[in-house]
């Protein structure tokens, strides 16, 4: 079973067939940077949301997740994501705000 990180998004690999009430999300980007502009986004996949704003990836082939650099540093590899499910988990502080990349 295959985890990733790249930043402050982790994909976790699910056994569990995703529930038919999931909503296609209308962009793949799995978290944004407030401060950067940055963008974590899923190429070769399919990123679902049920009604919390909880997401779910289904990567089909192979896909990869990049970063695409607002400004400033770019300090995040692209990663290959292999053929699974997976639940998405936004990294949040101490107070349970989202992390700003």
């Amino acid at each position: 079973m295959s985890n990733y990180r790249q930043g402050d998004v982790a994909l976790f690999k699910i056994k569990e067939a995703l529930a038919d009430t999931l909503k296609v999300k209308n962009d793949c980007i799995l978290a944004r940077g407030e401060a950067t502009g940055a963008t974590h986004e899923l190429i070769g996949g399919i990123v679902y949301e049920d009604e919390e704003g909880n997401m779910y990836v289904q990567v089909d082939e192979e896909g990869q997740l990049i970063h695409n650099q607002g400004f400033g540093e770019d300090n995040h590899n692209t990663l290959t994501i292999e053929k699974g499910t997976y639940k998405v988990n936004i990294e949040r502080d101490y107070y349970n705000r989202r992390v700003i990349d």
